[in-house]
């Protein structure tokens, strides 16, 4: 009986076992690239995780930042996504949220970018003091994203943008 090209054509039952078991190491196996390699950015804070906060107040933050030594840390800046925030932040504080394609992404700059000196560039430790006042109260998730370039650009290095969650309450 000549083979119909139109049909599919399973293999042998005795190897279609031996197909799925290669299939599945493959699936399964470690896939060695950028995401395999560990983390050599981190920003840590020193804000205890839920610390209860009195509406007002200032916040002084202070990060441990761990970087490659072909980099330098160059800045930070402070927001928030606005599902994070109160449900009245924005109309309390005057405060404006971006308006992505996605309004689910919309977020709240709270504080702008602050460049950090030449000289103090290879620092492994950054503090940042923000004010709460004109805050509602409520539960808060803010974002310490700490900005980091290559030291030459002949690398071809990205740049990296590293975060740190700042989580309190205002009462």
């Amino acid at each position: 009986m000549p083979l119909d090209k139109n049909r599919l054509h399973l293999p042998a039952p005795p190897a279609l076992p031996l197909l799925v078991l290669l299939l599945v190491a493959v699936l399964l196996a470690p896939i060695h690239g950028e995401d395999a390699l560990p983390d050599l950015f981190q920003v840590t804070t020193d804000l205890p995780p839920a610390a209860i906060l009195t509406v007002g107040a200032d916040i002084t933050v202070k990060a441990e930042l761990a970087y490659p030594e072909t980099y330098s840390f160059c800045g930070s800046s402070i927001y928030a996504y606005l599902f994070n925030l109160p449900g009245n932040f924005c109309a309390v504080t005057g405060k404006t949220a971006s308006a992505p394609k996605d309004p689910k992404w919309s977020s709240v700059k709270l504080e702008p970018m602050i460049w950090v000196p030449a000289a103090a560039r290879r620092d492994r430790a950054h503090e940042r003091t923000f004010s709460t006042r004109g805050w509602p109260t409520g539960d808060y998730s803010l974002v310490l994203s700490c900005f980091f370039q290559p030291l030459t650009r002949d690398q071809g290095l990205p740049d990296k943008y590293v975060t740190a969650r700042l989580l309190f309450t205002l009462e």
